[in-house]
């Protein structure tokens, strides 16, 4: 079988897998503000979804419609820190490799921003910003930032040196070494690093929309959603 109908196929069996098991413990917990069934949420929760926009009541085309706008406002503020966030934290951890002076200093500091919890600082940029757009955006620039530094001074680090050996016997200097030597060894690292980091951007965003109360977003439908105890909708969510 190819693979990629076997990959298809284990797929199917493990949503289907899911969705039986989800099953089994709505029929165990039987209540629906715990545990709702998926008719429950196919039927209710998701339309309700209505209530954010222009609606009223139930209304799939609505919900469909705020669900939407709502999540594309999540994609613009992830892409934004995303692109800001890369730019910053290359450019950071570059600039940390390639310093003569004060690079331990740097290092050290860089080392120590890592060490923080990063999502313990939501609630400090919702309190200097009042929830305002630049707060969200600002909080995830920073954390994409950090995580890219650290990203890039590390591939740099990891740079074999005969790399640097060679260069130096054809003749090369220090910033000629730099830009023909360190760059391209550490794009395939970087690379990689942006995988997981596409991920951590997204929890950023709805982290940081999440305790925002002026906010929009899926971060803040679910906020709200939790507000009123309403597990349909964050299941859906």
């Amino acid at each position: 079988m190819p693979l990629t109908i076997r990959y298809v196929f284990s797929r199917i069996v493990w949503i289907g897998t899911v969705l039986v098991s989800w099953q089994a413990i709505v029929a165990i917990v039987h209540n629906v503000h715990v545990a709702p069934d998926l008719m429950y949420l196919a039927r209710e929760a998701y339309p309700s979804f209505a209530i954010f926009g222009d609606s009223f009541g139930n209304d799939y085309v609505e919900a469909t419609r705020t669900l939407a706008w709502h999540a594309g406002r999540t994609s613009e503020r992830a892409v934004v820190g995303l692109v800001l966030g890369g730019m910053l934290g290359m450019a950071t951890g570059f600039s940390i490799f390639a310093s003569t002076r004060g690079q331990r200093a740097a290092r050290s500091l860089l080392a120590a921003a890592m060490n923080v919890p990063l999502f313990c600082l939501v609630p400090l940029f919702v309190y200097w910003f009042s929830g305002r757009e630049l707060g969200i955006v600002l909080y995830v620039v920073i954390a994409v930032g950090l995580f890219v530094a650290t990203a890039t001074y590390e591939a740099a680090v990891n740079i074999p040196q005969r790399y640097f050996w060679q260069a130096a016997l054809a003749g090369a200097g220090r910033a000629a070494m730099l830009r023909s030597v360190v760059l391209p060894a550490i794009v395939p690292e970087l690379l990689l690093t942006l995988r997981w980091v596409l991920g951590l951007t997204w929890a950023f965003t709805l982290g940081a929309e999440y305790l925002s109360s002026r906010s929009s977003g899926l971060g803040f439908l679910a906020y709200q959603s939790y507000l009123y105890a309403d597990v349909g909708k964050l299941l859906v969510l």
